[in-house]
């Protein structure tokens, strides 16, 4: 294929549709985040949206490097850990930070492994539908299903690490 010497079929899909999918994301939890606590909407902040996106996009393209320097299941494991719950929560963090609205760092890591948790099960949703229906070969056993869900938590735990330090107190 035209790409193999640059990039893999399963980098490009990684980059494309992640980089879709998180800015949209960042997006919905902006004004989400402010309605289910219950705060004023915010003001959207071109410039800093702008900013957070970008930051979002040069993070997806580190994560699915990193991710294809690995091969097989481990590949797998660091994809649903870095990419599927890592980036995730830091999508949902950016955009609470910017829509300044005032949550206490329970309500946050609350709030955002549920958000990430729910993408992630979504995400396994898709992979059967994927798979039992239009018979893309996602996974070859149901162990695999679990074993990205554990991954996506560990990623959500270890971002949660590193983010909730960084709030500021309500």
């Amino acid at each position: 294929m035209w790409y193999s010497t640059v990039m893999s079929a399963h980098l490009i899909s990684l980059l494309f549709g992640i980089s879709f999918a998180y800015p949209i994301l960042y997006l919905v939890s902006l004004f989400l985040v402010a309605y289910f606590f219950e705060q004023r909407i915010p003001k959207l902040d071109f410039h800093r949206a702008c900013l957070s996106i970008v930051t979002i996009l040069i993070l997806n393209f580190f994560s699915a490097l990193i991710v294809e320097s690995f091969d097989g299941a481990l590949a797998n494991r660091i994809q649903h850990g870095l990419c599927g719950g890592f980036l995730a929560l830091v999508v949902c963090f950016l955009a609470i930070r910017d829509s300044k609205v005032v949550i206490n760092k329970f309500q946050f890591f609350v709030f955002t492994a549920l958000v990430v948790t729910a993408l992630g099960v979504g995400n396994e949703i898709l992979e059967f539908v994927l798979q039992h229906y239009l018979g893309f070969v996602m996974s070859t056993t149901i162990e695999d299903t679990w074993l990205d869900l554990i991954s996506n938590s560990i990623g959500i735990i270890l971002a949660a690490s590193i983010t909730v330090p960084f709030l500021k107190k309500g």
